[in-house]
């Protein structure tokens, strides 16, 4: 359990752009994503379990930034959500930055490989692509990037509380993963194994995250999962706080949505009713698998 003293200090109060206008951009900042995701999976020591493709939140940069490249410089880059790519040192100061707006998607591609070809990796390969399907949008088919600056900080605030919501949920359970963002999913989230086993399908955990908004849910929510998911048919869900609900179409988890979060119109609000769900959320996810 962990209290709303933790978060509301930091927390940015949501709401001051409508939640129906934030699809376009966060589509349009997954697809921007997938350029450094393709540098990652180029030039990031793999890891077996793929985390080494994953990116975390910089609160003072409003960016996703990835793991450290491999030598000969540990470079990283990142998508600062202002529709900009960084390059960044290894203490994190900015070494080169390209802005998306009005650019199309070959163009900001052909600005990383220029990027690459100065790090002296003996390669210049970027492939775009991927092990998954993302979201189709425009701008993957050419259109120029567009940049909406009350949209782009709106989804930005959204992401800066989630990270911080999420790290202070961490802290209420051991063996729990760092908070990372998937460019798969573009979601940010952490895993608590409760039972270790050598192969993770077969270990009982649980998912605790944020996703910007998807094709179950068009708007920001953040969710907590038990795996293995309990069959909706056979199983008495519990009661959960804060308007949040059980999902149980496709995928089972405790769901809170923004359209819940921003009834509430000040910070203190806000925080405490993200943090009752968060605490009850995972305290009955865990009795399910239990």
């Amino acid at each position: 359990m962990f209290n709303a003293d933790a978060l509301e200090k930091d927390w940015q109060t949501l709401g001051s752009v409508s939640i129906n206008q934030l699809e376009d951009t966060r589509n349009q900042l997954h697809h921007a994503l997938q350029i450094p995701a393709a540098v990652v999976r180029s030039f990031v020591p793999a890891k077996e379990d793929d985390s080494h493709s994953n990116f975390g939140w910089h609160h003072k940069l409003n960016a996703l930034i990835s793991h450290e490249l491999e030598e000969p410089k540990k470079h990283r880059v990142a998508l600062d959500f202002s529709f900009t790519l960084l390059i960044l040192d290894d203490k994190d100061h900015i070494q080169s930055r390209y802005s998306l707006n009005g650019k199309p998607l070959n163009e900001a591609i052909e600005w990383q490989l220029s990027q690459i070809d100065a790090w002296n990796f003996g390669r210049n390969e970027l492939s775009m692509d991927r092990p998954y399907e993302i979201p189709d949008h425009p701008t993957g088919k050419g259109q120029s990037f567009k940049f909406n600056e009350s949209t782009a900080t709106e989804m930005a605030k959204y992401y800066a509380n989630a990270d911080l919501a999420l790290k202070a949920a961490c802290t209420s359970f051991p063996n729990m993963s760092s908070v990372r963002c998937w460019p798969h999913h573009f979601d940010l989230g952490c895993l608590y194994t409760l039972d270790q086993k050598e192969n993770p399908e077969g270990s009982k955990s649980i998912s605790i995250g944020f996703s910007p908004g998807d094709g179950s849910y068009n708007e920001p929510y953040f969710y907590v999962n038990p795996w293995p998911y309990p069959d909706p048919k056979k199983t008495t869900f519990p009661k959960l706080p804060s308007g949040a609900h059980w999902h149980k179409e496709g995928w089972v988890g405790a769901v809170l949505t923004a359209s819940q979060i921003i009834k509430e119109s000040t910070t203190k609000a806000q925080v405490a009713h993200v943090v009752d769900y968060l605490n009850h959320a995972m305290e009955e996810t865990e009795s399910l698998l239990t």
